[in-house]
């Protein structure tokens, strides 16, 4: 998250994003938005905020949601899908491997 410089009021959020950290440069970081377009300028870290993404699934075994994030479309299109929703259960099996790795 890239803190912004300013705000309104204490009401409006502090910061903005999140973005994914493409380069680390000297001093700075080469960020990227959810349409993997490069920001305009680089961050110093004091300008960011480290969150920590919980793993992209939800809810008990037997009726458990998945997230998905859908090519070409923001952030904002991302939903919540059941394991039937998929036309391929390989992308289930690739998903628990890469998280239990």
């Amino acid at each position: 998250m890239v803190r912004l410089p300013h705000r309104a009021s204490k009401r409006e959020a502090a910061y903005d994003g999140p973005y994914q950290v493409v380069q680390k440069k000297r001093s700075t970081y080469v960020l990227k938005d959810d349409m993997n377009e490069l920001l305009h300028r680089d961050y110093v870290p004091s300008e960011l905020k480290l969150v920590a993404i919980d793993e992209a699934h939800r809810g008990p075994e037997h009726n458990r949601e998945y997230l998905v994030k859908w090519k070409t479309f923001g952030q904002t299109a991302s939903s919540w899908e059941t394991a039937a929703s998929f036309n391929n259960p390989e992308t289930i099996r690739k998903y628990w491997a890469r998280i239990r790795d």
